[in-house]
């Protein structure tokens, strides 16, 4: 069960193709959860074939503004009782500002893939 008062995440959430976890995770838009795939920063931009900066805080500049989505991806934020994701619209202020704080990178030294912040 995620505690947004903390800046920990639940053991569930780890990125599934690098096993990043302790980092800000983006998942498939109006998915179910039990299909849902959780990417870290740069296996979600190698998935929607992006190549641009994301800040710390998971938003980037888009044509139109600032988003935190990645191309289809949405920032992937747990539900208190760690059963689904909210909706992307949905989210308490308490769980975005829960995900916001979680680092946007991890050591790379423990991934499948070492990437460099860009």
């Amino acid at each position: 069960m995620p505690n947004y008062k903390s800046d920990q995440t639940i053991s569930s959430y780890i990125c599934s193709k690098c096993g990043a976890s302790g980092c800000k995770l983006w998942r498939q838009y109006n998915t179910l959860a039990s299909a849902v795939e959780l990417l870290c920063v740069d296996d979600a931009l190698v998935d929607q074939g992006e190549a641009r900066e994301v800040l710390e805080n998971g938003r980037h500049a888009l044509y139109l503004g600032i988003t935190d989505q990645i191309g289809i991806l949405v920032p992937a934020v747990p539900t208190e009782d760690d059963s689904t994701f909210w909706g992307y619209t949905s989210v308490p202020h308490g769980a975005t500002a829960w995900w916001r704080r979680l680092p946007l990178r991890v050591e790379t030294s423990t991934l499948s893939h070492k990437t460099e912040p860009k």
